[in-house]
């Protein structure tokens, strides 16, 4: 999250307080793939990005493009920060409103099934990102 935090202010200096919800509004779309459609919940996730693509451009042309065009530019980040703050306050009271708080969570057998690997206790998860850094540290190392 932070990395795309900085993404964001360092390249369209945009100070964006409600990412964090756009951030929860995509899990729960995720989460009702997985729920509703039966769709794998890291495929769910490649395909909650179009939608929310779709749904920051909206938010960006609605609201931010004009609160940072011309002008000043400490008033500009002012009404960004006042904005997205805003936007963020409305986005978790109406998720909490329509939704309820009651945390949700899935399981997949991936994520779940164990296998020791010596005294290390791994799943499916684990053991892809553990091959798959191990993987590219091999690159790095063979390439220099």
């Amino acid at each position: 999250m932070s990395i795309g935090l900085a993404l964001i202010f360092g390249v369209m200096r945009v100070v964006n307080f409600a990412q964090g919800d756009f951030m929860m509004l995509g899990m729960y779309l995720t989460y009702f793939y997985a729920v509703a459609l039966g769709i794998d919940p890291l495929l769910g996730a490649l395909l909650t990005i179009p939608p929310f693509f779709v749904l920051g451009l909206v938010v960006h042309r609605a609201f931010l493009a004009r609160v940072t065009g011309g002008g000043d530019p400490n008033r500009e980040m002012d009404a960004q920060l006042i904005l997205t703050l805003g936007l963020s306050l409305v986005i978790t009271n109406a998720t909490t409103m329509i939704l309820s708080p009651t945390p949700r969570g899935i399981t997949t057998a991936y994520a779940t099934q164990a296998f020791a690997l010596g005294p290390v206790l791994l799943n499916q998860a684990r053991d892809l990102r553990l091959r798959h850094g191990a993987a590219a540290r091999r690159r790095r190392c063979t390439s220099s």
